[in-house]
C-alpha cells in the first residue's frame, strides 16, 4: 500500500474512534449525571440534545479517555521498542521509535492527571458517597482533611480496620488548599436516605473502589515518571539508556502498565455508582429482567469471555509476528518482487 495511503487511513481510524468513544461516553455520562429528559410514562426521553452533549460529565470522561488512550498508544510503542532494543533488533528505528512513544505517554500522562483532578473535584458535589467511597472514608474529616495512602475496611460493619493518613493532603487534593472537609460515607447515606427512601444499600463496594483509586493514579505516576525519566536518558547528549539493560526492562515492563490504569479507572467510574444504573433514577435490581435466567446469564458471559480473549489472543499473535518482521519487512518484499528473473542460461546463475 502506498505509505500516504497508509497514513491516511491510520488517522481515519484514529478520528472514528475518537467519534466512538465520545458518543459512548455521552451515554455513560448520562448515566452518572442525566440530563436533557422528561419521565413520561415511566419512561426517560429525550427532550434537550444540547444539554445531553454539554453534560459536564461528558467532557470530564472524554478528556479523560482520550489522555489515557494517548498515554496507552505512547507507552505500547515506547516498550515494544524497548523490547527490540533488548533483542539488538533494528536499532536506529526503534531507537527513534522509542522516544516518539516516550513523549506521546509524557503528553498523555500530565493530561490524564489534569483531566483526572478536574473529574475528581467534580465528585465532590456531583457524587459524593463515590468520593467519599474512593478515599475509604465513612466518618467525615477534620478540617483539614487527610489522604489515606492505604487502608482496609469492614464493609459490614462500614467501619475502617486500618488506614496510614498523610496531613493536610485530601484538603489540597479537593480544594487546591490547605483547609477544607469531606463528608464521609455515613453522612451522605443518612442524605441519600431521604432523598430516596431506605429501601436500598447506597453504600458501593468500599475496598475495590479505594484500592482501584490507589492503583489508577499509581500508575499513572509511574508512567509519567518512566516518561519523563526515559527522555532525559536518551538525550542527545548523553543517551545512556540504550546501553543499559535493566533501564530498558522498565520501559518494557511497563507496557502493561496503561491497561491496569485504564481498567481500574474504570472499575471506579462503573462500580462508584452503585447502587444505581442511572444515578438517582434507575436501579441495578429494576434493570435486572425478571425472564433472564441465572443459566442465561452465566452462558452469555462465558461466551463473551471467550470471544474477547480469543480476539485478544489474536491481536497478541499478530502484533508479535509484524515485530518479527521488522520495520523493512514491506520493502524487502517489495525489492524481491521487483526482481528480475533470472536466464537460467546465463553464466550468473551458477555464480561464474
Amino acid at each position: 500500500m502506498n505509505p500516504k495511503v497508509h497514513v491516511t487511513f491510520i488517522w481515519l481510524v484514529v478520528f472514528g474512534s475518537m467519534m466512538s468513544a465520545f458518543w459512548i461516553l455521552v451515554a455513560n455520562s448520562f448515566m452518572q449525571h442525566p440530563v436533557g429528559y422528561v419521565i413520561n410514562n415511566g419512561r426517560a426521553e429525550m427532550v434537550d440534545f444540547v444539554a445531553v452533549i454539554s453534560n459536564p460529565k461528558v467532557w470530564y470522561e472524554f478528556s479523560h479517555v482520550i489522555m489515557g488512550a494517548f498515554t496507552l498508544g505512547g507507552m505500547a510503542v515506547a516498550g515494544m521498542a524497548a523490547f527490540q532494543l533488548l533483542k539488538k533488533r533494528d536499532i536506529s528505528f526503534h531507537k527513534a521509535s522509542m522516544r516518539i512513544g516516550l513523549w506521546v505517554t509524557l503528553f498523555g500522562s500530565i493530561g490524564v492527571l489534569l483531566a483526572g483532578d478536574l473529574q475528581m473535584k467534580a465528585l465532590i458535589e456531583g457524587q459524593p458517597m463515590k468520593f467519599a467511597a474512593m478515599e475509604g472514608a465513612y466518618e467525615d474529616s477534620d478540617d483539614p482533611a487527610a489522604w489515606t495512602l492505604i487502608a482496609w475496611a469492614d464493609e459490614r460493619e462500614h467501619k475502617q480496620v486500618f488506614g496510614i493518613d498523610i496531613p493536610y493532603m485530601l484538603s489540597i487534593l479537593s480544594y487546591n488548599k490547605l483547609s477544607g472537609s469531606v463528608d464521609g460515607m455515613d453522612t451522605v447515606n443518612k442524605r441519600l436516605v431521604e432523598k430516596y427512601g431506605d429501601d436500598k444499600n447506597y453504600y458501593p463496594p468500599v475496598n475495590t473502589l479505594f484500592w482501584s483509586f490507589r492503583i489508577m493514579p499509581g500508575f499513572g505516576a509511574l508512567m509519567l515518571l518512566v516518561a519523563a525519566l526515559g527522555l532525559f536518558f536518551t538525550r542527545k547528549k548523553k543517551p545512556s539508556l540504550y546501553e543499559k539493560k535493566w533501564m530498558l526492562w522498565i520501559v518494557a515492563l511497563c507496557t502493561f502498565a496503561p491497561f491496569l490504569a485504564n481498567t481500574t479507572g474504570w472499575l471506579v467510574t462503573e462500580l462508584g455508582r452503585y447502587p444505581w444504573t442511572v444515578y438517582g433514577l434507575f436501579t441495578i435490581e429494576q434493570s435486572v429482567s425478571p425472564n433472564v435466567s441465572v443459566a442465561s446469564l452465566i452462558t452469555s458471559n462465558v461466551i463473551y469471555f471467550l470471544l474477547f480473549a480469543g480476539l485478544g489472543s489474536v491481536m497478541v499473535y499478530l502484533v508479535i509476528l509484524e515485530l518479527r518482521k521488522g520495520p523493512d519487512y514491506e520493502a524487502k518484499k517489495l525489492a524481491k518482487e521487483n526482481e528480475p528473473a533470472l536466464d537460467p542460461f546465463d553464466k550468473g546463475v551458477f555464480g561464474e
